[in-house]
């Protein structure tokens, strides 16, 4: 298994290393994403792009793909939640436009 992830730069060694973002690589995507994260390294920014490669039954795999099924999860919940709003601000909008037209007539 590939993780790809984005840190920020070290400046020496003591540094400690702070993630900022990851996500699992399919493997086929391996070639082309090395490629491409070696030219975005060579850019001197503030964040850098590492990928590693991890064993599939690693705590490191475990813990990545368990954090994917939790991302899906809550964006499902979020999904939810905008929908009710949704049905919710829809349903106060129709009750000012009676209240309107009652207080007119």
């Amino acid at each position: 298994m590939y993780i790809l992830y984005k840190r920020v730069r070290k400046q020496n060694d003591a540094d400690r290393e702070i993630v900022l973002e990851a996500e699992i690589l399919d493997p086929a995507q391996y070639a082309a994403m090395a490629a491409r994260v070696k030219d975005r390294n060579i850019e001197k920014t503030a964040v850098e792009y590492v990928i590693i490669q991890v064993d599939d039954e690693s705590l490191t795999a475990f813990l990545a793909r368990d954090r994917r099924y939790d991302l899906t999860k809550y964006d499902d919940t979020a999904e939810e939640i905008r929908q009710q709003l949704n049905s919710l601000n829809e349903s106060i909008s129709r009750l000012d436009v009676f209240y309107r037209e009652a207080r007119n007539n």
